[in-house]
């Protein structure tokens, strides 16, 4: 196949040779394998995702505290510094008994990088 290009007045052949598919392919190659690393990589650079459903912040909230959210899938979950683990689609839930009072509630989660993410919510028990 030849192509034809005019970078001056003068007609300039420019053969597509075997080599150049080769290039073209490499580059290629090269373009999806580093798109992939980033993709992989997003653990390493950021936090898991973090997001808590209950208890809501100030609630005044009777008995046991239903501790709920979602994160990262199969990932570790501290509510207070106990200990619980994601499911599959990264949902958690966890009933924390609390005494009457004023209390605060901290949800930590870390992926396997030790990137973490925090959430705080204050409640009171009657």
């Amino acid at each position: 196949m030849t192509i034809y290009m005019y970078l001056h007045p003068k007609k300039q052949k420019f053969q597509f040779r075997p080599h150049h598919h080769i290039l073209m392919i490499g580059g290629l190659f090269l373009i999806l394998f580093g798109g992939y690393i980033l993709f992989q990589g997003r653990d390493v650079f950021f936090g898991p995702h973090l997001s808590l459903i209950e208890p809501r912040n100030g609630a005044l909230i009777e008995g046991r505290v239903l501790v709920r959210g979602k994160t990262d899938p199969l990932t570790k979950v501290f509510i207070n510094e106990f200990e619980s683990m994601s499911d599959t689609e990264g949902n958690f839930e966890e009933a924390i008994p609390f005494a009457q009072g004023f209390h605060v509630v901290e949800v930590v989660t870390k992926n396997r990088f030790n990137k973490e993410a925090r959430v705080v919510r204050q409640i009171v028990v009657k």
